[in-house]
């Protein structure tokens, strides 16, 4: 994440930048529910 920091500490933060952003939290919302319904399944399957 810092490297993120020192990417935008100018300042100067470009739309696409901020829809890049915007995407990659979007996405990883979704990768996070998906490997939770997983993890869910796995347990399901393992009887706990």
């Amino acid at each position: 994440m810092a490297e993120w920091r020192k990417v935008f500490a100018d300042g100067k933060i470009s739309k696409s930048e901020l829809d890049f952003l915007q995407e990659l939290k979007s996405n990883a919302k979704t990768s996070v529910q998906k490997l939770d319904d997983l993890i869910k399944d796995c347990e399901k399957a393992q009887g706990t």
